[in-house]
């Protein structure tokens, strides 16, 4: 990902910084509909009151959801050659993953647990904006690799998601080299006026919303990949203004027929100078965490 891909932070955190980050994790979480293990709740806090570390946050989730060996038999993508979709458990609509998991609902608790402890640890690094699909890739290995084992891979089905198709992977050939150019071509949002950096903004995260490279994740992904291209370009996104449908609407619209205008709405509502810091109290934490908790799993 740049200057540092392994799991050590360079600082001790303060609280404040700490509650932030744990809140925007899980705004992400919130903006794909999803919801964390309620059990691991008060780890969250506890990490958000300087009570554990990230490498304490990580063993902890790693003790709550131990890898499944005996699961590899489902671990290989293309093992399940005739299947339509091979990231499938196969005979189920369950995708394939390192927890044993064979429940889609209890998959999707975990996954979002693991990736917000680990968006959490990927937020306190120091990492150069590369404006990659490479980084793309790393960024998402990162945040996914305790639940799938094709975390950081590029996709090798076609997926959609209601009336929309995503670039298809015989496409990644092409798709791929044009959002980097575009996005260098522009380079990389540096120098803009804030008006101007959310209309060019809004184009490139089209760009690469219909680009998908992953069977899942791409989301959470692209908002990681995003936050670094803002920040070096001296903004920041506070996620915490949209809601779900407004980002889904959005980017629907700009897809499906072109209109920017939404997008270019949603942008100006969370682009930020690099100055402002994006704050959390203790009581707006605490409310966050509680609507984002599931009852366990």
């Amino acid at each position: 990902m740049g200057t540092s891909t392994n799991d050590e932070t360079n600082d001790v955190v303060p609280n404040d910084i700490r509650r932030r980050n744990v809140d925007l994790a899980l705004q992400s979480v919130a903006l794909e509909g999803g919801h964390i293990d309620g059990d691991f709740a008060d780890i969250f806090i506890a990490y958000a009151d300087g009570k554990v570390d990230e490498d304490q946050l990580t063993k902890l989730a790693i003790a709550r959801y131990p890898y499944r060996d005996a699961e590899l038999e489902h671990q290989t993508t293309g093992t399940n050659a005739t299947a339509v979709d091979p990231y499938l458990i196969p005979g189920t609509q369950v995708l394939r993953n390192l927890v044993g998991v064979h429940d889609a609902e209890t998959l999707s608790t975990i996954e979002f647990t693991w990736f917000t402890v680990r968006s959490i640890k990927l937020q306190t690094m120091q990492i150069p904006a590369l404006g990659t699909v490479r980084q793309l890739q790393q960024i998402h290995r990162y945040l996914f690799q305790d639940a799938y084992d094709w975390a950081g891979k590029l996709r090798t089905v076609t997926i959609s998601k209601a009336y929309t198709t995503f670039l298809p992977t015989h496409m990644f050939v092409t798709g791929i080299p044009y959002c980097e150019r575009a996005l260098a071509d522009d380079r990389y949002l540096r120098g803009l006026s804030r008006r101007r950096f959310v209309e060019r903004m809004s184009v490139h995260y089209d760009d690469f919303n219909v680009l998908h490279p992953f069977r899942e994740g791409n989301g959470r992904t692209q908002r990681f990949f995003w936050d670094l291209v803002a920040r070096d370009a001296g903004w920041r996104f506070d996620w915490r203004l949209i809601g779900k449908r407004e980002n889904d609407v959005a980017s629907a619209r700009a897809m499906l027929v072109g209109d920017y205008a939404p997008l270019i709405r949603m942008f100006d509502k969370i682009v930020k100078p690099l100055s402002e810091s994006l704050a959390t109290d203790e009581a707006a934490l605490l409310r966050r965490v509680d609507a984002m908790s599931n009852t366990g799993c």
